[in-house]
């Protein structure tokens, strides 16, 4: 029987969990492909930004990033728009990690 993608879709987004404390790796099977899930241990968080700040500078001017990371830490909302969707990502996870630089 063939099951609809957006079946599996909804199952990954809703059905699985995150790794919780302690446990490092989750193993998720979709079809014949296998897809782990891992987390940092406790006492080792991340400590580098997903991509290099050199992209978000390069992406925005100086003042539109402390004008976004004000906004941000005052709680404003802010929307993102880019015509390649990749940059959403990319400015989105570097404006976090300006935001909670220890965590």
């Amino acid at each position: 029987s063939k099951i609809p993608m957006e079946r599996y879709i909804v199952n990954f987004a809703r059905e699985i969990p995150l790794p919780p404390q302690g446990c490092l790796e989750i193993e998720y099977r979709i079809g014949q492909k296998v897809l782990s899930f891992t987390r940092p241990p406790p006492n080792a968080p991340i400590d580098q930004p997903p991509f290099p700040y050199t992209e978000l500078f390069r992406l925005l001017t100086p003042d539109t990033v402390v004008h976004l990371l004000t906004a941000l830490l005052l709680e404003a909302r802010v929307v993102l728009v880019s015509t390649p969707y990749t940059n959403l990502t990319m400015v989105s996870e570097l404006l976090t990690s300006l935001m909670f630089p220890f965590t």
